[in-house]
């Protein structure tokens, strides 16, 4: 779970604009809801996404 948590940190540094963010966040949302993890993987996953969202738009 950590590493995919980084992934999503990277990815949210990589996007330069706001439209960037959001199309990151909506490609992650995707992912997250496609993949074949249990419903309770998939709701960490999804507050790991809040959390660095939060943090990006802290930083940004």
């Amino acid at each position: 779970m950590m590493r995919k948590r980084r992934m999503m940190e990277i990815m949210m540094r990589m996007a330069r604009t706001k439209s960037d963010v959001d199309m990151t966040v909506m490609h992650l949302l995707s992912t997250i809801s496609k993949s074949s993890m249990s419903s309770a993987e998939k709701e960490v996953l999804m507050n790991h996404l809040k959390d660095v969202q939060k943090q990006d738009e802290k930083n940004k």
